[in-house]
């Protein structure tokens, strides 16, 4: 039996209904305990559904994303919605004489909720505009309504774990690399890792999967100005790794088995090439710490690194903003 504990709220995970029954009868003695049955929510606005038969759990932000568009009432989004174009690259820190919107950081903390939790297919628009929460605009805060406005259209979106993998992601990679299939099993946990290049502290990004769904995600700024594209991608599939390592351990802790060494799939030849002993790293001396990291992890079988071709690498979504068809293509895979 697994036991999570946040604050007053307990949840349960147990193929032994007896010994639940069993727990909780022993809590009960001591606290005072509802028992509110079969999950169906977490934190009052993540809702949870679970078919044994089919094998699946689906969480989704339907009815809190409800409630946001109710609230912020966004101008209906047409055609292929995204939730950002081109032009959020353009957006600049408000000057002193222009008046910050007074929900423009209530509304973004809102989208990092829904980011964080079960709406990846947001995450570069959010991370991008939270760097203006300081002197977010009126300009910024129409650029925010414009994911509201996408996330009315799309509420219906949720994530959906599977016993058994349907197998749509594994080809879509094979068939975008030069992958075998014998690298994926069931029991695979592997990320995608990418990061942008130009510019002051570009946008990278990463996503870990398991259980045919995303486990885990991130889109964030590097946390320095990488001299290559090289040294970038090797930046972000360090973070991956790490990010990778530690699930790893806690997906097996629960007792489900994890088939190693876990794949990461970056679209940057040179920077898997760098992760092999065998390949010279001197022209990298400054990351020689980075470079150290995965190629131990690498000897020691628990990760390897892989080539993906760019319109396969499914961590772009979270590094820039996406015409529609390339967008719609990567969110696929992960709603």
């Amino acid at each position: 039996l697994l036991l999570v504990i946040y604050v007053d709220d307990l949840v349960f995970a147990t193929n032994s209904p007896d010994y639940r029954a069993e727990i909780v009868a022993r809590i009960s003695a001591a606290f005072k305990l509802k028992d509110a049955g079969q999950l169906t929510w977490m934190f009052g606005m993540v809702g949870i559904k679970q078919d044994l038969h089919a094998g699946t759990v689906t969480l989704s932000q339907k009815f809190y994303i409800e409630d946001l568009v109710r609230q912020f009432d966004p101008p209906v989004s047409k055609g292929r919605s995204i939730p950002c174009t081109h032009e959020i690259l353009e957006l600049q820190k408000g000057t002193d004489d222009e008046m910050v919107h007074p929900q423009y950081r209530t509304l973004i903390g809102k989208l990092m909720w829904i980011a964080i939790i079960s709406r990846p297919d947001i995450a570069f628009a959010v991370t991008f505009l939270a760097r203006f929460n300081s002197h977010g605009t009126e300009k910024h805060f129409k650029t925010a309504l414009r994911i509201v406005s996408y996330l009315a259209v799309t509420s219906e979106k949720c994530i959906c774990y599977r016993r058994e993998p349907l197998g749509n992601l594994t080809d879509f990679i094979i068939s975008h690399s030069e992958i075998g299939s014998n690298i994926f099993s069931k029991d695979s946990m592997f990320g995608f890792s990418d990061a942008s290049h130009g510019g002051e502290r570009p946008m990278a990004g990463h996503v870990i999967y398991f259980a045919d769904a995303p486990l885990s995600w991130q889109g964030y700024r590097l946390s320095c100005t990488p001299l290559s594209s090289c040294q970038g991608e090797y930046m972000a599939a360090t973070k991956c790794a790490i990010s990778l390592v530690a699930l790893s351990g806690t997906v097996k802790f629960t007792g489900l088995k994890v088939s190693s060494p876990c794949p990461i799939l970056c679209d940057n030849k040179s920077a898997v090439m760098l992760s092999d002993s065998d390949t010279s790293s001197k022209r990298l001396r400054h990351i020689a710490s980075r470079i150290a990291f995965l190629r131990e992890l690498r000897e020691a079988e628990e990760i390897n690194l892989f080539h993906v071709y760019t319109n396969g690498q499914v961590a772009d979504i979270f590094t820039k903003p996406l015409d529609a068809n390339v967008f719609h293509t990567l969110r696929a895979h992960l709603l």
